[in-house]
């Protein structure tokens, strides 16, 4: 099942993507702006940073049977008025 001329055509489909791939990286700023990119939707779904994933993982591990998802959702604050309802 596929001869030569497949393999052949496998090889230059690879040698293609290759070349696409290495043009795209070497384009001035890209990294930097890649670096910046991942720093703001880190902050975005993790606005206490690191700090915030150590604590998640420190309390994760101190009631790891117990650990529930929710932990961590935010809650809706109600005013006292509607507490005492």
């Amino acid at each position: 099942m596929g001869g030569p001329g497949l393999r052949r055509l496998r090889k230059d489909a690879g040698r293609a993507v290759f070349s696409v791939v290495d043009r795209f990286v070497k384009q001035p700023g890209l990294e930097p702006g890649i670096f910046g990119l991942i720093l703001v939707l880190f902050i975005l779904f993790e606005p206490l940073g690191v700090y915030g994933r150590w604590m998640k993982l420190r309390l994760y591990f101190s009631t790891f049977p117990l650990y529930k998802r929710a932990t961590f959702k935010r809650q809706r604050a109600y005013m006292r008025s509607e507490r005492l309802r």
